[in-house]
């Protein structure tokens, strides 16, 4: 495998900039190997296979009642009081969980610190989720864009991963 890098002129005068690359090189190589190899829970680091052990899942909060139009979790099935008064530009959206521990944990450590293996552990229980869904699987899934500034200080795209 060959991997290339092109250094903006600042990247290349900038000893921190060069460090900075190298850090995410680093972490985007040890990654790719935990991926690969990957036989503990992301969280509890006991062993298992798949990312997560039965417990730590089970800890996940699922949308119990998510409003129909936003997806925001409400005590009740129906819509929120927000959307009510008003509707949103699109139909509907769809949360799996509520964000809370230890999703949080793991959303950060995909978004923050390129975790792949969290990435891919949150893709595959969304899209097992979204087979087993009652209502009919969207027509259009759309990640959630990533300004410039945001991309330079990650390095990365979640969206794109």
């Amino acid at each position: 495998m060959r991997l290339t890098w092109q250094a903006s002129k600042h990247e290349r005068q900038s000893p921190s900039c060069q460090s900075s690359m190298l850090s995410k090189l680093n972490n985007w190589l040890k990654n790719t190997h935990f991926w690969q190899l990957q036989e503990s829970c992301l969280l509890c680091k006991v062993d298992c296979m798949g990312g997560l052990c039965a417990d730590c899942a089970a800890e996940l909060a699922f949308q119990q009642h998510p409003c129909e139009r936003c997806g925001i979790g409400l005590a009740s099935k129906g819509v929120c009081g927000q959307c009510q008064q008003h509707p949103p530009l699109f139909d509907s959206a769809w949360s799996m969980f509520e964000y809370r521990q230890p999703l949080n944990y793991l959303i950060k450590r995909m978004k923050f610190n390129a975790d792949l293996v969290a990435a891919r552990v949150l893709g595959v229980m969304m899209a097992d989720a979204l087979k087993r869904r009652v209502k009919p699987i969207p027509e259009v899934i759309i990640p959630v864009p990533l300004s410039l500034p945001r991309l330079r200080e990650r390095g990365f795209n979640q969206a794109f991963e």
